[in-house]
């Protein structure tokens, strides 16, 4: 477990693990903020508190609840055997919403808007110039 510093962090699984020593404990999460998917294993580790390096977001220690909510980091399984942790990797997370949004969008069809009537702006709306005057 020297992999890991006392009272430091580590990244694992190709970044998608973050490993903390709490005390003589290790604990295993998923390495990103539930802010903006940071990796948190460059975070800053104060006594039981980690800080996401991007936003500040705060987790306690040894839960990794959100410091003031009840949601908190995803735990990873592990197994430590005479000094050596193994991890038990998640599976990829998937797309954000806005990632899948935008994958969506590419596949809409462009419609020939060339034989569209213009003359009353882009919404349908006559301007002034053009409106037809009537008297009450």
């Amino acid at each position: 477990m020297t992999d890991v510093p006392d009272g430091g962090c580590a990244a694992a699984a190709d970044a998608r693990v973050l490993l903390i020593r709490h005390g003589d404990e290790i604990l295993a999460f998923e390495n990103r903020c539930l802010h903006k998917d940071t990796p948190l294993h460059e975070g800053h580790l104060t006594d039981a508190i980690l800080a996401c390096p991007l936003h500040h977001w705060r987790y306690e220690l040894p839960s990794g609840r959100l410091v003031g909510h009840s949601v908190g980091l995803p735990r990873v399984p592990i197994q430590t055997d005479g000094g050596r942790i193994r991890v038990i990797p998640p599976e990829e997370p998937p797309a954000s919403i806005s990632a899948l949004l935008r994958d969506h969008a590419r596949t809409w069809s462009r419609t020939d808007n060339s034989s569209r009537d213009t003359s009353a702006g882009p919404y349908g709306v006559a301007s002034s110039s053009s409106a037809e005057e009537t008297s009450p």
